[in-house]
């Protein structure tokens, strides 16, 4: 009956009904914040544009971040390898001092390789030229101040080198060989029979995989004992069954290698950046 007469009462005539009003808000208040906070975990209203547009931002922002990350990872591990890279350089040919000049692989002009350096680097016609450490690819054979060509020793007129099978891990057992490019990426030849003067039981047999390493008084002495590759084939001669032809096969393929280093004798010092 009281709201009754209270909704048809004046409203100038209900003021003192404030009181009730504030005494129910000061009871409800200290209530309602917690209640709003777990309304809005539970169903969190929706963003406005701007909020969302920021959010894509925040986004692309933390993509950019990430692809940084990633090369930066690729830039460390390439740094790392180049290093490795020159230091089996110089352990494999400690007697003849060099300084190692990386370089990449721009392109091929026929079966030479065109080599981001030139004469404002040091690199001069005969300068030694390796990958993957050790593995020998070449010598320059043209040079402009920029750019040089390389002729890899697998080049179809590249001429015969001389080199010597590593029968042992020290080096100390070897045969030598003389060994011609086949025009597929491979080299092939004869290597000479066993020391006469060994007993039978001392004599290591010539196998797949031996390591096959440059020996020839032809090309600069920092080059020499770099790896030419390892046996693929074991054949006898045409002419003579108990001659030994061998084919050896680089350790990777060289006309398709994307870094190469310049091996630039030390009283030869590069005069460009390297």
């Amino acid at each position: 009956m009281l709201l009754i007469v209270l909704s048809l009462a004046p409203a100038r005539g209900l003021g003192w009904l404030d009181w009730f009003h504030r005494l129910t808000r000061t009871v409800v208040a200290p209530v309602a914040h917690p209640l709003t906070l777990i309304s809005d975990v539970v169903a969190p209203p929706e963003s406005t544009g701007a909020t969302d547009e920021r959010i894509a931002q925040l986004e692309a922002e933390l993509d950019r971040a990430r692809l940084a990350l990633r090369q930066a990872r690729v830039t460390i591990e390439d740094l790392l390898s180049i290093n490795q890279q020159l230091s089996q350089g110089q352990r494999h040919n400690p007697d003849a001092p060099v300084v190692q000049l990386p370089r990449p692989r721009i392109g091929n002009s026929g079966e030479l390789l065109s080599i981001r350096a030139g004469t404002n680097d040091g690199v001069l016609v005969g300068t030694v030229v390796a990958t993957a450490g050790v593995q020998l690819v070449g010598r320059v054979e043209d040079v402009g101040p920029l750019e040089c060509l390389v002729s890899p020793i697998t080049a179809r007129r590249a001429p015969k080198i001389q080199g010597v099978v590593l029968q042992n891990q020290d080096g100390t057992r070897t045969r030598a060989c003389l060994l011609s490019p086949t025009g597929d990426g491979k080299l092939r030849g004869d290597v000479e029979g066993p020391d006469e003067s060994l007993r039978a039981e001392d004599v290591i047999p010539i196998a797949i995989g031996m390591t096959v390493c440059l020996l020839d008084e032809e090309w600069p002495r920092n080059a020499q004992m770099l790896v030419i590759g390892t046996i693929e084939r074991i054949e006898p001669a045409d002419d003579d069954p108990l001659r030994r032809v061998i084919t050896v096969e680089p350790t990777t393929d060289l006309q398709r290698v994307s870094e190469v280093v310049l091996r630039i004798p030390v009283d030869q010092d590069p005069g460009g950046d390297g």
